[in-house]
This record gives C-alpha cells, structure tokens and sequence, in this order.
C-alpha cells in the first residue's frame, strides 16, 4: 500500500476546521510570533486546528499537546504546508 501526502504552501488563516499542516516560517519578527515560538510553534512543528469561531474570531490551534486560541490577523503571519492525503 502507498500512502501519498501532498503539501500545500498557504497561511495559517486559510485553513478549516480538521485541516492539518506544518508550519515553514513567519511573515514578520513581531511580539506574537516571538512569543509563538517560546510556546513551541517553530518551523517543522505540526498543527491542527480545531473550532474556528464564527465571523472570523479566535481559532483553536493544537500541537505539541498544547492548545491556543489565535485571531485571524495573527494567523496571517504563519506560513505553512497544509497536509493533504488523498
């Protein structure tokens, strides 16, 4: 059986409830993305996100055990590799 994973480069804002994907690098040096990686969220870190709150609110995200609520702008400055798998 061959298992077949596709990457796909997008940022962080764009993806949906269940989607997965490993984070590449951030847009800027800020406050909050310096402060995303003393909590963990580094280049090569996988992620999930889970309950997106309605009209554009904060987001769940999961990884490394731990959970964080993130505001759509913030999650702008995270490129990453969505996981797709057929």
């Amino acid at each position: 059986m061959i298992i077949i994973i596709i990457y796909i480069m997008t940022e962080l804002d764009n993806l949906r409830k269940g989607d997965r994907a490993i984070v590449v690098e951030y847009q800027d040096e800020t406050p909050l993305t310096n402060h995303l990686r003393v909590l963990g969220l580094v280049p090569g870190t996988e992620l999930s996100v889970r309950n997106p709150a309605p009209f554009g609110g904060i987001v769940q995200i999961d990884f490394r055990g731990q959970s964080i609520g993130l505001r759509k702008q913030d999650m702008q400055q995270v490129k990453v590799q969505k996981i797709v798998m057929p």
